[in-house]
């Protein structure tokens, strides 16, 4: 992986920074929910609410370590979403931008998550 093609273009460095902003952005949120969990409960077990809905309340606890799949997932589908562009550049152009600027939206939607993290478990 060359990203040669980062530097073609300013939207495609928009998209790459910004989805790497976010993800950072997120990290810091869900650091910021395990430090709050840990120092918080006297208790040496403690849990965090990974999931919660309207209809049935918190679904699923689990040990707060966990918080940092959500942030780490995003990492992953940057890094693929990265990587399959990185190989359709030459093709299309078009393809390369749509992919990057899906990852911003799926780096968003992390971020959100990880602020849904916060509230639900402080």
């Amino acid at each position: 992986m060359y990203l040669k093609f980062a530097w073609k273009n300013w939207l495609i460095k928009i998209s790459i920074l910004t989805s790497i902003f976010l993800f950072f952005v997120s990290l810091i949120l869900t650091i910021f929910t395990y430090s709050v969990l840990k120092t918080g409960s006297g208790a040496e077990t403690i849990s965090a609410v990974l999931h919660s809905t309207i209809y049935f309340g918190v679904d699923m606890l689990t040990a707060p370590q966990y918080l940092f799949l959500i942030p780490f997932a995003g990492l992953i589908f940057f890094g693929l979403n990265l990587f399959v562009a990185d190989r359709l550049w030459k093709i299309s152009f078009f393809y390369t931008n749509a992919i990057l600027f899906c990852t911003v939206l799926i780096e968003f939607f992390v971020v959100l998550a990880s602020f849904s993290l916060l509230r639900w478990n402080i």
